[in-house]
């Protein structure tokens, strides 16, 4: 792996663990278009995690298509475990996912989602 890709996912490292700012931080978890976990912060620690945000953009975009409606670009979740669930679909199809478990603060969990997106978009553009 060359020196500019160490310093891109490090970056993105780096990024993801500032989410944890977020009142009721859960996870946050930067996935693959295929699923692949490429860093995760918080509760998300594996594939799985990386595979349920991929799966999500999947489906929502497939059942979209039905209507004749263009995939999402960000999907929010409530759960009823008390999360929120935010999606994102960043630069090159990557998937950003962030849980957090104070549903009443959904806006600053967006806005952190939007400026996590922004640096991740910034980085990705130097992998893809």
């Amino acid at each position: 792996m060359s020196a500019m890709n160490k310093t891109t996912l490090l970056f993105i490292r780096k990024a993801l663990e500032q989410c944890n700012t977020c009142p009721g931080f859960y996870g946050a978890v930067l996935s693959s278009p295929d699923g692949l976990v490429l860093s995760s912060s918080g509760q998300f620690d594996g594939d799985e995690s990386a595979a349920c945000a991929s799966g999500l953009v999947i489906q929502t975009t497939s059942s979209l298509n039905q209507l004749a409606a263009e995939g999402p670009t960000e999907i929010l979740i409530w759960g009823a475990d008390n999360k929120i669930w935010n999606v994102t679909v960043l630069t090159g199809d990557y998937i950003l996912l962030i849980a957090a478990t104070e549903v009443k603060n959904i806006d600053i969990l967006r806005r952190m989602m939007h400026r996590t997106a922004d640096m991740l978009n910034q980085a990705l553009k130097l992998l893809v």
